[in-house]
Order: structure tokens, then C-alpha cells, then sequence
């Protein structure tokens, strides 16, 4: 069956200067009669992630005669400046329709070229000056600038790449370190790895504190994605070198005498993954 579907649609849009432009695009009437046509459905839901707290589109498939388990995400919805009063995006939530409509052609492999994006105003252009001048305005560094932050607190910085839901922000702190903001595969690997750790605080009791105040920070937020990655790594060979010893009735205390240790905890990562090697 054939992929493509011809645009069908075409919006004028008003400009500042009382001139407009027009563009083409396929609506969601038609896409939805070409699914018909080929025994296909769709439902789709808005689904806000957890860790960059912004929205996306996602889309649930009809194919083959079954409901597929696993549901396809697409596009943000996005929150933008439009031309014109007029402009029948500000008018009819044409940022949603259009991330609907977007979305669902990524799901379905469609090709419309689309191109209804076109009237979104781009933003301005960020510089080097507004960067660097750029002011706190509340909290504990009310008053700085970005680039004193960049200078001279470092914990904030990281703080802000590993939190800030400001694209601004993070465009600014992108041009004063060269530090890219996460794409939102690496949001949702990080929320894999803080759910992870909640995971072994719940199921192994792992020293969330401890860790915490070893890395000198006072949440989890603050920590680096390395920084997890390393907690996470140690403590899964911990507690696998605790169930070795229990399920092979191992002698704990020639263990620790062995590697000069008092608890298992202070045997280092590469002991750990010896005693795994040899034992497990």
C-alpha cells in the first residue's frame, strides 16, 4: 500500500507587515480515512516525562487485526510565540494539532510533507552577551550572572544540565561551556537510572546518604549521570558478592581477612568483581 498522502489543506497566515504566506499541509481528516482504508487504527494520549517534565505526543496501533502492547511516541508539544492574532495556530491549538498529526505520521511511516511547523516565530537568536549577562533572579544565586556561575560554582552548573527544564537557560550554559542540552533519549536514560537507584534503596537498602554526602551533594538530583552510573555499578557487584556468600555458604570473615577489609563494603569495586569471577 502506498505510503504517501498529497496535501489537501492550504492556510494563509498574516504577517506584521499586513502581507501573509501560505503553506500546504494534509489534515487529520485525511490521514485518518487513508487508515481506514487500510484496516488500520490509532488512539492517541499526551504523556508528560518525568524528568524533563515536557509533553509528548503518544500513539497506541490497530495493526494486523490486534492492539500493539507498546505505544509509539512521537513529537513535543510545543509551547510557542505565533504571527499574527489571526493566525488560526493561536487561534485552534495548531501546536497540538500539529504535533498529533506529525506524531502520527512517524508511527505509520507516512510521508505528507508536512510543513504547517513554518508558522512558529523562531526564536531569537541567543549571543555570547546575553549568556554571559544573564541574571538569577531568585534562590541562593539571586543577583549572579551566568557567567559568574560558570566561574565560580561549578555544583550549580551541573545542577542546572542535570534539572533545568529552561531551554533558554540551557542554550545559554551551551554557549559559554559547549555543554549540549540532553536529547530526550538521554532525559529518559537518566530517569532510568534514578529509578533504578530508588529501586535498590527500596529492595537492598542501599546507603542513599552516605552516598550522597560522599559525593557532596545533598540530593540525588545533584548527582552527575556518571556519578550513578558508578553507585549503581558498585552496589549491584556488593549485593551480588552478598548472595554469592549466602547461597554458597562462603567464609565472609577469610573473605574480608583476604582483601584486608572489615566490612564487605570497604573491599573496592575491582576485589568485588574478583571475588564475582572467581566464586560466582
Amino acid at each position: 500500500m502506498a505510503n504517501t498522502i498529497a496535501k489537501n489543506k492550504t492556510a494563509k497566515i498574516p504577517t506584521k507587515s499586513g502581507k501573509d504566506y501560505s503553506y500546504t499541509y494534509t489534515d487529520l481528516a485525511s490521514i485518518n480515512k487513508w487508515l481506514d482504508e487500510n484496516g488500520l487504527d490509532y488512539y492517541q494520549e499526551i504523556e508528560t516525562c518525568e524528568t524533563n517534565g515536557k509533553d509528548y505526543i503518544i500513539t497506541y496501533r490497530y495493526i494486523n487485526g490486534e492492539w500493539e502492547d507498546k505505544p509509539k511516541r512521537g513529537c513535543q508539544v510545543v509551547d510557542a510565540t505565533l504571527l499574527g492574532v489571526s493566525n488560526p495556530a493561536q487561534q485552534n491549538g495548531s501546536a497540538l494539532t500539529y504535533a498529533r498529526r506529525y506524531s502520527l505520521c512517524l508511527a505509520f511511516g507516512l510521508a505528507t510533507e508536512d510543513n504547517d511547523a513554518n508558522d512558529l516565530t523562531p526564536i531569537k537568536e541567543i549571543t555570547k552577551e546575553d549568556a554571559e549577562n544573564y541574571t538569577f533572579q531568585s534562590g541562593k544565586h539571586e543577583g549572579w550572572t551566568l557567567k559568574k556561575v560558570v566561574e565560580e560554582d561549578q555544583s550549580f552548573l551541573k545542577w542546572l544540565l542535570n534539572n533545568s527544564k529552561d531551554e533558554k537557560i540551557l542554550k545559554m550554559i551551551e554557549i559559554l561551556t559547549g555543554e549540549k542540552p540532553k536529547t530526550d533519549k538521554e532525559w529518559d536514560e537518566r530517569l532510568a537510572l534514578t529509578q533504578k537507584i530508588q529501586q535498590l534503596i527500596v529492595d537492598k537498602g542501599l546507603p542513599i546518604d552516605y552516598e550522597l554526602e560522599d559525593y557532596g551533594v545533598q540530593n540525588i538530583r545533584d548527582l552527575s549521570d556518571d556519578d550513578l552510573k558508578s553507585i549503581i555499578d558498585y552496589y549491584e557487584k556488593l549485593y551480588k558478592v552478598q548472595d554469592i556468600i549466602k547461597d554458597k555458604n562462603l567464609d565472609e570473615k577469610a573473605i574480608l581477612t583476604h582483601y584486608g577489609a572489615e566490612l564487605l563494603e570497604d573491599i573496592s569495586i575491582e576485589g568485588l568483581e574478583e571475588i564475582i569471577a572467581k566464586r560466582g
